[in-house]
């Protein structure tokens, strides 16, 4: 199996630095720490960032410590093991000092740019990188009824079925349809920022709904209003952005609705998956 592209720039960072593989890993997460500093990074990006640099860390170390173990140089023709291969050979001329040094220097920016892209902390450096996952539907999501509305999940699926009689749900609060419960973690990331919902959804076989809709509710400072699909036979994805209004008290849920049947004769549709993605960070 491929390595990871991170964990190569990592070994090949400590393998290039002139003083060192300890060196230049510290050099390196340095580098990073004071970037995250100067910015002021939520404090759970930062959690996940330390998370998955201490688990790249550990493998690289692993990796060195297996394969840079001094293997004794193979004997020239006279016999001779005193030198490596290649040492003071006039056809291999030694590289320069400095040149090694701006090598190392050269890994060291490389591999930071990998790790800011890996955590999703470049959208505002490199505007082509601008996803960044939420949320996404598990298991353990919390999915309310609401009223006029019942939901179907079987114990352990992930997906769910929606029917929904309600004739003019509002999508304020909790809305008024079924709702899926976000954890205040994702609250307090999406707050002042752009947010892509994406539902995975088809009708179900036995009450077809022609519309759905869905809504994000912040609960407390607006929502995105109900957006409205027509529905195919067979499961398709559907997306919309909304720009979340900026929180003005501490940290609580949000909440994507779901209105399942638009004309309220409790027609139904099944929820494969759910994702919110970041697509702008806060000005």
């Amino acid at each position: 199996m491929r390595e990871s592209p991170l964990l190569e720039k990592i070994v090949a960072v400590a393998r290039a630095h002139p003083e060192g593989m300890e060196a230049g890993l510290q050099k390196a997460v340095s580098k990073i720490n004071r970037w995250l500093d100067e910015r002021e990074v939520d404090d759970g990006v930062r959690r996940d960032f330390q998370i998955r640099l201490d688990h790249v860390l550990a493998d690289a170390r692993k990796q060195l410590s297996s394969h840079d173990i001094p293997q004794p140089a193979p004997a020239d023709l006279t016999g001779n093991t005193s030198r490596p291969s290649g040492a003071n050979d006039p056809a291999k001329p030694a590289i320069p000092t400095q040149l090694r040094g701006m090598r190392g220097i050269m890994a060291v920016i490389a591999f930071a740019a990998i790790i800011l892209v890996t955590i999703g902390l470049s959208a505002g450096l490199f505007p082509f990188f601008t996803q960044q996952p939420l949320f996404a539907l598990d298991t353990g999501t919390t999915i309310g009824p609401g009223k006029n509305n019942r939901i179907e999940r079987a114990p352990g699926e992930t997906s769910f079925s929606v029917y929904s009689t309600a004739k003019n749900p509002t999508s304020a609060g909790t809305t008024g349809g079924a709702f899926v419960v976000l954890e205040p973690d994702v609250e307090d990331q999406a707050s002042g920022r752009r947010i892509r919902v994406i539902l995975d959804v088809e009708p179900v076989s036995d009450q077809m709904s022609q519309e759905f809709a869905v809504a994000y509710s912040t609960a407390a400072v607006g929502n995105s209003g109900w957006h409205k699909y027509q529905l195919d036979a067979g499961l398709k994805s559907w997306s919309f952005e909304y720009d979340v209004p900026k929180r003005q008290q501490k940290p609580g849920r949000d909440f994507i609705g779901i209105w399942a049947d638009t004309s309220g004769g409790g027609a139904g549709v099944q929820i494969a998956d759910i994702r919110v993605e970041l697509v702008e960070a806060a000005q």
